[in-house]
């Protein structure tokens, strides 16, 4: 791991959510057994956010290990890369983690991180950090992308924790060739809902081989196929299936833009997990829109209905919530506030002069547990004192 994604990790432990309560938003409904092929194999159940649409039956799992003395490293990091799937047998409620000893008893001032990086590909579907205690505990921990929950044992041993992974594919298989009639259909992991309208077709000539589960970037560019700064981009994990495109009766998902970007097109590209493109095409907003980009368009795109925003009387009508699919022009403004002795944050979506939708993160403070950034909503009073993200 660089030297620059370390530090992003040890900044990462104001995500970390020690917390011995049922936790909101995770329900057993939504709780997967996996499970990692070692050399001493284990297994653990992960419960992921209501929201999401669906659970991953195959990731990519990297364990970081560092254990340092008095802030200076005393063991150096050991790296483990896992492919976890479906254990449908069912598994343990924890997943272990082992310090190195510290505390008082062992007369020297050592702490161990273990970072824990679920991943699909180039998206990171959610990361965790775990930090020892001065002795044996329990925790259900909430990721720094508040999509998944773990419950960890904390144990002290005299050496870190190593289990080494055997070699294993993650085998993602590819769809069979459409036949008259049918589509590809993608579901959103973060976005929309499970009932996906979204699918397409291959152009005529084209052939495509198309995995089961692949990543899916949404990117808005100009005529060139460059892309529009301060326009965030939408890289989710998606499911393919085949489903039938004449007798579907699922209504269309807006896609919403800036009536400013109504001659810009949206670059859509299908990876797979090894990164390699499996297909690609470029999306029009309007009829207005024009491309010059070169890009080949290999399938047409249907079940979006591109909808541009002009006032904030017009936002507000269309129920805009996190899991909508919009491109609108983002300006940051950074700052936090206090609430309830927890650090907080506002994020407000913003049209013309007129804020049109908030939300607001905050970290609970139970004793001396913090989950920093979960979401939890507070006061709109409070809103003005925070630094926030602002859509226009």
């Amino acid at each position: 791991m660089s030297k620059s994604r370390l530090t992003i990790s040890f900044l990462m432990i104001h995500f970390l959510a020690f917390i011995h309560i049922s936790l909101p938003g995770f329900s057993d409904r939504n709780t997967i057994c996996y499970r990692a092929p070692a050399w001493k194999s284990f297994k653990f159940k992960y419960t992921y956010d209501d929201k999401v649409n669906f659970k991953p039956p195959k990731l990519m799992l990297e364990t970081d290990f560092i254990t340092l003395q008095d802030k200076a490293v005393f063991k150096g990091e050991v790296v483990r890369k896992y492919v976890i799937s479906e254990y449908a047998s069912g598994c343990e409620d924890q997943i272990e983690f082992f310090q190195f000893g510290a505390g008082k008893r062992y007369g020297k001032n050592f702490n161990s991180y273990g970072f824990y990086t679920f991943s699909f590909g180039d998206f990171i579907v959610e990361h965790f950090m775990i930090k020892s205690s001065n002795g044996n505990t329990e925790a259900n921990i909430v990721g720094a992308e508040a999509r998944g929950s773990m419950n960890v044992r904390i144990g002290t041993l005299c050496n870190p924790w190593y289990r080494k992974p055997l070699p294993w594919n993650m085998d993602i298989p590819d769809l069979a060739g459409l036949t008259e009639g049918k589509a590809y259909r993608i579901t959103f992991m973060n976005y929309l809902t499970s009932n996906s309208p979204i699918h397409f077709l291959p152009l005529n000539g084209v052939s495509l081989k198309v995995p089961e589960y692949a990543v899916v970037d949404l990117i808005l560019v100009d005529e060139q196929g460059t892309a529009i700064e301060n326009v965030p981009a939408i890289k989710d994990l998606v499911k393919i299936d085949i489903i039938d495109s004449t007798t579907s009766t699922l209504s269309a998902a807006k896609l919403l833009y800036s009536r400013a970007f109504e001659t810009r097109n949206i670059r859509v590209k299908i990876s797979d997990h090894g990164g390699e493109v499996r297909a690609e095409t470029i999306y029009s907003l309007s009829t207005k829109s024009i491309d010059r980009s070169g890009v080949t368009k290999q399938f047409q795109l249907n079940g979006f209905v591109a909808t541009p925003v002009t006032s904030a009387a017009e936002l507000k009508t269309q129920g805009m919530d996190d899991k909508f699919v919009r491109f609108l022009q983002t300006v940051s403004t950074h700052g936090t506030c206090i609430e309830n002795g927890s650090k907080a944050f506002v994020i407000k979506r913003k049209v013309d002069d007129e804020v049109v939708y908030v939300e607001s993160r905050k970290s609970y403070n139970f004793t001396e547990v913090k989950n920093v950034w979960y979401l939890s909503r507070f006061g709109a009073e409070k809103t003005e004192k925070c630094g926030f993200l602002v859509n226009i």
